[in-house]
């Protein structure tokens, strides 16, 4: 078993973003789409959608015609601390974030907490609570 959490000390340094929100995977699930928000850029309009199927979980920036502007899949989180052995880890902001980027957006997912017990289903169990930052080129 396997739980990190963002250190109480941190406040979270949100210069050069746009938008920020809050969400939160559990898995295995049940599979299901969840709209996250709606962010404005100019005259563009974006949805932020997150998809979870039984076993995985995707975050998802479409614009308006729906294609994906960018993704990122929380499997990238429990990958990440898999290897800690040590329970009750507290993280820096930088230890708790994940950017994925590209010529019109940044997404940063910052992990406020999370757990994990077991790789392999049916004794798999993973779960994250984090924030996810977007900032438009």
């Amino acid at each position: 078993f396997i739980s990190i959490t963002l250190r109480e000390d941190v406040v979270l340094d949100v210069r050069g973003y746009d938008y920020l929100t809050h969400a939160q995977v559990s898995l295995p699930g049940r599979a299901q789409e969840q709209m996250l928000g709606v962010a404005v850029d100019g005259a563009r309009q974006y949805t932020l959608t997150q998809h979870c199927d039984t076993d995985t979980c995707q975050l998802t920036l479409a614009d308006e015609d729906g294609q994906q502007v960018i993704a990122f899949d929380t499997a990238q989180i429990f990958a990440r601390f898999e290897g800690y052995t040590t329970e009750h880890l507290q993280l820096t902001q930088q230890e708790a974030s994940f950017t994925t980027e590209n010529d019109t957006v940044k997404m940063t997912v910052v992990v406020q907490n999370a757990s994990m017990e077991g790789q392999t289903a049916p004794d798999a169990y993973f779960y994250a609570d984090f924030y996810l930052l977007l900032s438009f080129r």
